[in-house]
């Protein structure tokens, strides 16, 4: 068996697009079940999901530039550092700060360890 992961990505939706002219597919909470195989699903119906996640559900603030080293895994990565409008982002985030999009994981992965940002 190989374990492996992949991240499909997609076109941003409005609140990515300033950061980046792509984001990660975004499967909506009450898909989980068919995309992770515990119910049946159409595979054109697994494909419509391969879609940018609603900008309405998402937030997106400024965090510490520290986000961009791996070597950092602690909460106040994603800690908003101030509050700035989304209509102010500039094209490309500057150097001294990374911004974070973020969406609460639903209880039930939440409780396996899926959806977290931070690992403890």
């Amino acid at each position: 068996m190989v374990r492996s992961c992949s991240i499909i990505t997609t076109t941003p939706n409005e609140v990515c697009a300033p950061i980046h002219d792509r984001m990660p597919v975004i499967v909506a909470p009450e898909d989980y079940g068919k995309w992770l195989g515990e119910e049946s699903a159409d595979p054109l119906r697994l494909l419509q999901m391969l879609k940018p996640y609603s900008a309405e559900r998402m937030t997106c603030f400024p965090v510490d530039s520290r986000v961009g080293n791996v070597k950092n895994d602690d909460a106040a990565l994603v800690e908003a550092i101030a509050q700035l409008s989304l209509k102010l982002l500039p094209a490309r985030p500057r150097e001294d700060r990374a911004l974070f999009a973020s969406l609460p994981a639903p209880p039930a992965l939440a409780d396996r360890g899926l959806g977290r940002s931070v690992t403890n």
